[in-house]
C-alpha cells in the first residue's frame, strides 16, 4: 500500500494545485463557520473530537478525521462551498490518510489542531479558526514537501516534466 501511495504521489501533478485550492477555500470556510456554527452542529463536532482523542485504529482516525472537517463545511451554512470542499477532500484522501499514519507525532498535531478548531468555533473566534485552518494546510505542505522532495514537488506541481 505504501509503494502504491508513493507512485499515486509521483504522478500526481494537481497536488500541489489542490492545496492552492485548499488553502484559499478552508480558513475562509473555518472563519464563516464560527459565525453559523449551530448548537447542534458543535455538539457533533465536539462528539467526533472526543472520539478522535481516544481512537487509535488508523482507519478510524481518518474517518474520524473526514466528519470533522464534513462537519465544518456543513456548519458553513453555505451549499456550494460545503460542496467545494468535499470534492477536495475526496481528491485529497490518499494524502490525508497517509499522511496522519505518517507518525505518532503527525496524528497528536492533528487531533490537536481539529481539538483547536473547535475551541475557535465555540468560541465564534473567526480569526482564530481561520489561523488554525491555514496552519493544518502548511503542514501538509511542509510533509508533501518533504516527502517529494524538490524535484518531484516540481513535477506534482507541473512545473518540470521527468525525461
Amino acid at each position: 500500500a505504501g509503494m502504491m501511495f508513493a507512485m499515486e504521489l509521483l504522478q500526481a501533478r494537481g497536488l500541489n494545485e489542490v492545496l492552492e485550492v485548499r488553502r484559499l477555500l478552508l480558513p475562509s470556510a473555518a472563519a464563516l463557520a464560527c459565525e453559523r456554527v449551530t448548537d447542534e452542529q458543535l455538539e457533533e463536532l465536539r462528539r467526533i473530537v472526543a472520539e478522535l482523542e481516544a481512537a487509535s485504529d488508523s482507519e478510524q482516525v481518518a474517518e474520524l478525521h473526514r466528519q470533522f472537517q464534513a462537519g465544518i463545511a456543513d456548519a458553513t451554512g453555505n451549499e456550494t462551498l460545503s460542496s467545494f470542499l468535499r470534492s477536495l477532500q475526496l481528491r485529497g484522501e490518499n494524502v490525508r490518510r497517509t499522511w496522519l499514519n505518517s507518525n505518532p507525532q503527525t496524528r497528536l498535531a492533528a487531533v490537536a489542531h481539529q481539538r483547536l478548531l473547535l475551541d475557535a468555533l465555540e468560541r465564534r473566534d473567526a480569526e482564530m479558526a481561520r489561523s488554525i485552518a491555514t496552519m493544518q494546510i502548511d503542514e501538509r505542505q511542509r510533509w508533501i514537501e518533504q516527502l517529494l522532495g524538490p524535484a518531484t514537488a516540481e513535477m506534482a506541481d507541473g512545473a518540470a516534466e521527468p525525461d
